[in-house]
C-alpha cells in the first residue's frame, strides 16, 4: 500500500494529534485533525448548496469500500489542495468550525510533501547538499511527525 492510502486510511479511523510545537509555529486553532469529520461534513455542505467546491470528493472519499481503500487516487483527491481550500471556503462561510483550519492545513502539508516525494523533473529532485523548496518540505515533515499522537494515544502508526 503506498505512503499516501495508508496517511488516508490512517486519517479516515483516527483522530490525529499535532505537536505543539506544530500548532505554535502555523498559528493553528487547535491541534486536532480530523479528516473523516470535516472532510464528512464539506460533502454534507456540497449536496445541500449548488456550488461544489471540492467537485472530485464523493461519499467513497470518506466511506470506501474494501477495494475503493486500495486507490491511490482516492487518496490523491482526499489529501488535495483543492480539498483544503474547499474546507477554508466552508470556514470563511460558516458553514464548518474554525477548528477544521487545522484539518486544511494537515491536507495541504501531506499534499506539499507527497509532491517533494514524488519529483518528476531534475529540477525539483532532491540532491544531497542542494536546498530546494521540496527539500524544505521533508526536513518539516520530519518535524511534525515525530510529535503525532492518534486517537489521543502517543503511538506510532506506519504512515
Amino acid at each position: 500500500m503506498s505512503a499516501r492510502k495508508y496517511r488516508w486510511n490512517c486519517l479516515l479511523t483516527h483522530e490525529v494529534t499535532l505537536g505543539s510545537q506544530t500548532v505554535q509555529k502555523y498559528d493553528l486553532p487547535s491541534d486536532a485533525v480530523k479528516g473523516y469529520v470535516y472532510v464528512s461534513q464539506l460533502l454534507d455542505a456540497q449536496n445541500s448548496h449548488e456550488l461544489r467546491m471540492a467537485y472530485k470528493l464523493k461519499s467513497c472519499h470518506v466511506t470506501p469500500s474494501q477495494y475503493e481503500k486500495m486507490r491511490v487516487c482516492f487518496a490523491a483527491q482526499f489529501f488535495s489542495r483543492s480539498t483544503a481550500a474547499a474546507i477554508q471556503t466552508c470556514i470563511n462561510l460558516d458553514i464548518l468550525p474554525a477548528e477544521a483550519l487545522t484539518t486544511a492545513w494537515f491536507l495541504n502539508f501531506v499534499n506539499d510533501w507527497f509532491d517533494a516525494m514524488n519529483a518528476r523533473h531534475k529540477e525539483a529532485a532532491q540532491f544531497y547538499g542542494k536546498e530546494t523548496a521540496g527539500t524544505q518540505v521533508l526536513k518539516e515533515m520530519l518535524v511534525v511527525i515525530k510529535d503525532l499522537a492518534f486517537s489521543g494515544k502517543k503511538t506510532w502508526k506506519p504512515i
